[in-house]
């Protein structure tokens, strides 16, 4: 079994390690947080050792690494990681900026993974809408995400939340020809988009007093809705370990990229 570290004793870090311990030997995690994270964490994963990040990077045992910090340092726990050789689980959207994301892409050494935690790419409805999509090659006409959630304050909405429901739209039909309107406030965006003739609505409120995400999508086929599968991090985790035994699906920084690319155009 492949050693893996966990960098991040939070909530995340905590959800991150609960699924990996299933595929990987977690021997060691990072933490400067808060000691009831820590305690928390060495309950959950009672053999891993507590250190700094430096002894993990110099450990050429450890196979693997899970980062889940703050946003604001993602790029740099990332950068340091992949210099070290590691397989990287990055937590998005990976960096704060299109040269950041760009900068950690090419570092990537062959045989390395690196994945961000985009996990709506691997909800079972969003797979068989794609399926049913190419089979039927139908056109999109509109796309509307909603989200209402309680939560999530700490983190800029755009790079914390609106990341998720730009992944899926630029997997499916790619970047924007335009921004029509953008309204954003500090915890809840409404951003009306246009690619080509399909028009994306993106609707996202994190002080909903109940929890509702789904997507709504009319084509030429007809009308598709699901409610977004809110348990997807084993899925995650299946990915990463077979991108590492199989030796595919090796890097999602380029889709990091791309989405960055339109929160900047977003913020412009």
């Amino acid at each position: 079994m492949k050693r893996m570290a966990i960098v991040g004793s939070g909530r995340w870090g905590r959800r991150l390690a609960a699924s990996f311990k299933n595929h990987f030997d977690i021997t060691h995690f990072a933490s400067e947080g808060n000691v009831d994270n820590i305690i928390s964490f060495s309950k959950l994963v009672p053999d891993a050792l507590h250190c700094n990040l430096s002894q993990i990077l110099d450990n050429n045992s450890i196979d693997a690494m899970a980062i889940a910090v703050p946003i604001s340092e993602l790029y740099n726990v990332g950068y340091r990681s992949i210099n070290a050789g590691k397989h990287v689980f990055l937590e998005k959207p990976g960096a704060k900026s299109v040269h950041e994301i760009q900068s950690l892409s090419s570092m990537i050494k062959e045989g390395q993974v690196c994945h961000l935690g985009y996990h709506q790419l691997l909800d079972p409805s969003y797979i068989f809408f794609k399926k049913k999509l190419n089979s039927t090659k139908c056109n999109i006409k509109k796309i509307v995400f909603s989200w209402k959630k309680w939560g999530s304050f700490e983190n800029d909405i755009l790079l914390n939340l609106v990341t998720h429901e730009l992944a899926m739209m630029i997997d499916l039909i790619g970047e924007p020809t335009e921004i029509i309107n953008a309204h954003i406030k500090e915890d809840a965006c409404n951003l009306h988009i246009n690619i080509g003739n399909t028009e994306v609505i993106i609707d996202i409120d994190r002080r909903s007093f109940f929890n509702d995400k789904s997507v709504n999508i009319t084509t030429s086929y007809g009308d598709f809705f699901w409610n977004s599968e809110p348990n997807l991090v084993d899925t995650q985790s299946d990915r990463f370990i077979n991108s590492i035994e199989k030796q595919y699906d090796m890097s999602d920084l380029e889709l990091g990229a791309r989405i960055l690319k339109v929160i900047e155009e977003i913020h412009h």
